[in-house]
């Protein structure tokens, strides 16, 4: 399980957009973080958040970072999406957002398997893992190829 510590310890975080291989690390030097990308995770330990993001990953030279395979849940209920986003954003360490298609109306969040496996158990994992679940049985998951040829980019 991650958290995000009330003391003094600097604070990391990892930005990221998966379907257009955007990633930034760094370290929070204020109180507020806004960024444009649909993924962010936090931690006083640098490592942890990687782990969740990178197979393999070099904090010197980015251009050796390989990070985990993505996927997209995919939704045309912005309220429901909307639910979901609420319930990953209650945990301290990760923030998500949703991508809007740019002409249909339909509404993506990623995911990796790695995350899923970090989130602390109870009702919210649970539900979070239903959904995600719904979202493979409905056909309404999808890769980061399918995400493109789909026109999300």
């Amino acid at each position: 399980m991650f958290s995000i510590s009330t003391t003094s310890e600097k604070l990391y975080y990892i930005t990221c957009n998966p379907l257009i291989d955007i990633y930034h690390i760094g370290e929070i030097t204020n109180s507020v973080l806004k960024c444009g990308q649909p993924f962010i995770l936090y931690s006083n330990d640098i490592d942890s958040i990687c782990s969740l993001i990178f197979c393999r990953y070099n904090l010197e030279d980015s251009d050796e970072n390989i990070s985990w395979e993505f996927g997209w849940s995919v939704y045309t209920d912005e309220v429901e999406i909307d639910s979901i986003i609420t319930v990953v954003n209650s945990f301290d360490f990760i923030n998500i957002s949703k991508i809007k298609h740019p002409i249909n109306d339909e509404w993506a969040i990623p995911f990796n398997e790695v995350l899923f496996s970090g989130l602390p158990r109870g009702s919210e994992k649970d539900y979070l893992l239903n959904k995600a679940t719904a979202s493979v049985i409905e056909g309404r998951r999808f890769d980061k190829e399918t995400m493109i040829n789909g026109g999300w980019v």
